[in-house]
């Protein structure tokens, strides 16, 4: 799961949030990175977005706002075949929460994570 950017008032679905969402109709690659520490990143891997939903959370400040969640699977999860469209249809209709524990568990067994230093 990842939280949309935006650190004060309600987030929106625009800009990078919208670009989280779009990503597979725009045949753009989506990548993870987690902050280890101050100006340390590390590699999760290479990610679909296969799911959002609107929650409420707190800004930097504390103040209970609108929140994105994503839902994020390792890409290395996901057969590479083509889906058909039955098969496209039935992981539609899967709870969310049973896709995103399927995800979760992927990733533990599969991460391959790398830490690099970051400019900030």
């Amino acid at each position: 799961m990842y939280t949309g950017e935006g650190q004060e008032g309600d987030m929106t679905l625009t800009r990078g949030n919208l670009a989280i969402a779009t990503h597979s109709e725009e045949g753009k690659d989506l990548h993870l990175f987690e902050q280890v520490r101050p100006g340390w990143v590390r590699y999760i891997g290479q990610m679909v977005c296969i799911g959002y939903e609107w929650a409420e959370g707190p800004d930097k400040e504390g103040r209970i706002r609108k929140i994105i969640r994503f839902y994020l699977a390792p890409i290395q999860s996901l057969d590479t075949t083509l889906l058909d469209q039955e098969s496209y249809n039935e992981l539609r209709q899967m709870p969310l929460e049973h896709l995103w524990e399927v995800a979760l568990q992927e990733a533990k067994e599969q991460a391959d994570s790398r830490e690099a230093r970051i400019r900030m």
